[in-house]
């Protein structure tokens, strides 16, 4: 029999047990469940005793509970045995199976879940969600592989959940406009640690949330973020030396792209969680931008392979290296460049129009942990360290730790 197990609470199994031929006098028989590769107490209910069939009764039913749950698995099997039958009496078919039919199917490609949050700034507005989705449709189009789904409190994530909420983590919810519009970062990886994220959480300035068109490019940059596109997560920063990004598939597309010979690929100074802006100006996971869309290179997508995602190079958007004074400062592997934290102060990149300068946050500050999903506190929460985008938060504060809240002068930050 097949059975299908439902999400919680229980389904019987219903095994009917026949006789050939009415008896004159009672019949009795032992029946009992037996493993197969379902277990008894996780995927149903051990189940044993005896029927006595009362003279003139053909059947009987022996019911077994299928628990429910929302972990996805394979099909799983267990036997029902009969034994010992009464005097007289031969078992012709001493087993019967039962398929416990999963019902939580692990999706083709890669899944992102969204959850909204209701931040320190109320709920996250219906037309931020919208431009949320088209972020999550956005990195589909590049992340096209099933990533393994995990199990948390009996929740099955497929194969990823970005929280969202109105307010800034770690801190103060808004910093004005045109400062830090949103940061973000992972916060519950798969392997203990070594492996992809499964869950990370985004907040957003409500003081920068008003250009839904710059918010598309704010949101799509977090979620990079979130998905480990930072040096607090090992997937990332395995490839790490010094300056630069090491893994073989950014590199190659980008000695391609940039016409150079290097060892790797140049990082923002310091932070190391985005590519060095004055080489790659308007690349979407550079730390500044002009209010210009930003664009997911090859670069990126070579990345995001070497960090263990299956990715369609088909879909990298128009990205065009800037001009000659960037070409020059490229050819340099682990080249110093303009930092948005040279001396604690945010400075404009050059190669960039002019704008007003932004103040820096102060280098040294003490910050509570920002709120994560529901998920994400189901077990311990992955924080990055000093310096770093990601959550941005340190657990619990320590003297002297840097935190560092990323800028992106008129649209970006995080």
């Amino acid at each position: 029999i097949r059975v299908t197990e439902g999400n919680d609470g229980t389904t019987n199994a219903d095994f009917t047990v026949r006789l050939t031929a009415g008896a004159l006098l009672p019949v009795t028989l032992r029946y009992a469940t037996q493993d197969g590769t379902a277990t008894a107490g996780t995927d149903y209910t051990a189940t044993s005793g005896t029927l006595t069939f009362a003279p003139g009764e053909y059947a009987k039913t022996v019911s077994v509970p299928i628990l429910g749950d929302r972990i996805a698995e394979t099909d799983e099997t267990f036997k029902l045995l009969l034994s010992n039958p009464s005097r007289g009496t031969t078992i012709r078919t001493p087993q019967a199976t039962c398929t416990i039919v999963n019902d939580e199917p692990d999706q083709v490609g890669f899944q992102v879940t969204l959850k909204y949050l209701d931040g320190p700034n109320g709920p996250v507005p219906q037309a931020v969600r919208t431009v949320a989705q088209q972020a999550v449709n956005r990195w589909a189009r590049i992340i096209t592989g099933d990533v393994p789904g995990v199990t948390v409190n009996g929740v099955f994530l497929d194969d990823f959940e970005m929280s969202i909420q109105m307010g800034l983590l770690g801190g103060s919810p808004t910093d004005g406009p045109s400062n830090v519009l949103a940061n973000a970062g992972p916060t519950v990886f798969r392997d203990n640690g070594a492996g992809l994220p499964y869950a990370g959480i985004t907040g957003i300035d409500p003081a920068d949330a008003g250009d839904l068109t710059k918010l598309y490019d704010t949101i799509t940059h977090e979620m990079g973020h979130a998905f480990g596109f930072t040096d607090g997560a090992q997937v990332f920063s395995r490839w790490i030396v010094g300056e630069t990004f090491t893994g073989p598939n950014a590199l190659r597309e980008y000695t391609s792209i940039f016409a150079v010979a290097a060892t790797g690929v140049p990082l923002q100074a310091g932070v190391r969680a985005h590519w060095d802006e004055p080489v790659f100006g308007n690349e979407l996971m550079t730390p500044f931008t002009t209010g210009a869309p930003g664009y997911i290179s090859r670069i990126t997508i070579g990345a995001l392979q070497d960090m263990g995602y299956t990715v369609d190079y088909a879909a990298a958007e128009p990205y065009v290296r800037p001009g000659a004074r960037t070409q020059q400062l490229a050819a340099a592997t682990g080249v110093t460049t303009v930092s948005a934290f040279a001396g604690g102060s945010v400075q404009t990149p050059a190669a960039k129009p002019a704008q007003a300068p932004v103040q820096a946050k102060p280098p040294v500050v003490a910050v509570q942990a920002a709120p994560v999903n529901a998920v994400a506190a189901a077990k311990p929460v992955v924080v990055l360290g000093a310096g770093t985008t990601g959550t941005l938060m340190v657990v619990p504060p320590k003297p002297g730790d840097v935190v560092t809240l990323l800028s992106r002068t008129g649209v970006l930050g995080g």
